[in-house]
């Protein structure tokens, strides 16, 4: 949740998509902001503690890599997978959407040519 009202994809969907990933990203590097979940598990807190891990993956910035990039190419198409991601617990959560996330950008005329590098970017985020 941004601003403890709105979730990352709704703002994806109001702000242009390169201006409020790095945004973002800039916030959570800077610590001036981190994703909270409404409920907090024992496994989301240690996703959010592995992030800095080398090796484990990067779970906030994952999820607005996977967020931004579907609503991005993929639009108000992405919808459903976009809550899933945002629902996501884990990097492992993250990386059981990989394949979709994959296809359904694939599927985006913009997305096509730019796929493997999104995913290359994607695995390193998610520590493969």
């Amino acid at each position: 949740m941004i601003d403890g009202k709105r979730r990352l994809g709704e703002l994806t969907r109001v702000f242009p998509l390169p201006e409020i990933l790095q945004i973002a990203e800039l916030l959570l590097s800077e610590g001036l902001a981190e994703i909270v979940p409404s409920a907090a598990s024992a496994a989301q807190r240690r996703a959010v503690a592995n992030a800095a891990k080398p090796g484990v993956g990067d779970f906030p910035r994952a999820r607005i890599f996977m967020v931004n990039t579907a609503s991005h190419f993929v639009g108000v198409f992405a919808s459903a997978l976009i809550d899933r991601l945002e629902r996501a617990e884990s990097i492992a959560d993250l990386a059981s959407h990989r394949a979709e996330w994959r296809k359904a950008i694939a599927g985006s005329h913009a997305g096509s040519s730019q796929v493997e590098s999104l995913a290359k970017d994607l695995d390193a985020l998610l520590g493969r």
